[in-house]
């Protein structure tokens, strides 16, 4: 199913009894405005794919030009193929911002695979950026401008019936050469009533 969506919101504060004693020089009631719109596309087989943007708006304010960098700009995308008409599933997402402090993004992959039995495996990885305008550097923070993060994550499912299954997962955060690994023990779940 094939769809699109459009919104708009546009906020003001105005002066009522709650907040009759706030002073006005810190009395926000500059218009606030965003917008935001996207495109969902699936194909017959289980193919699908995302898109969108928004955009967040904020009023001049001539008693303090220094907020006026408060604008911030998103967008979206993203791939998908599930699993019903194939034992593989994958997906791909990425997320980018902007604003007047930080810029950056966000992407993550990931591929399942359904074993016999109910039994499944997945493996994602991610990785993420930002930079921070203005930031100041020095020897002992010198990416305190801009800063990356990545990691790996795989969960394993196994099915025991009765409408329980056990769950594992671990992961590793990798940061250069050192790297920052984790472990769940794995859990027993009871399904919600009405799924399989």
């Amino acid at each position: 199913m094939n769809s699109a969506f459009a919104s708009y919101d546009g906020r003001r504060n105005y002066r009522y009894y709650q907040n009759r004693d706030v002073p006005s020089l810190v009395f926000d009631d500059l218009l606030h405005q965003g917008v935001r719109a996207g495109l969902n596309y699936t194909k017959a087989g289980g193919f699908g794919a995302t898109a969108g943007f928004g955009v967040n708006l904020k009023e001049q304010d001539p008693l303090h030009p220094e907020l006026n960098i408060a604008n911030a700009w998103s967008a979206n995308a993203g791939l998908r193929r599930p699993r019903p008409f194939s034992a593989f599933s994958a997906h791909l997402d990425g997320t980018a911002f902007l604003n007047g402090y930080t810029q950056g993004g966000l992407v993550i992959a990931a591929l399942g695979r359904q074993l016999h039995g109910g039994h499944a495996l997945d493996l994602s990885y991610g990785f993420s950026f930002y930079d921070i305008k203005d930031a100041e550097t020095s020897p002992l923070a010198p990416t305190a401008k801009h800063r990356t993060t990545q990691w790996l994550r795989l969960v394993g499912r196994a099915e025991l019936g009765h409408r329980l299954y056990l769950q594992a997962d671990a992961g590793d955060d990798l940061r250069g050469a050192a790297g920052i690994r984790r472990a769940r023990i794995p859990v027993l779940r009871p399904r919600c009533s009405g799924t399989r």
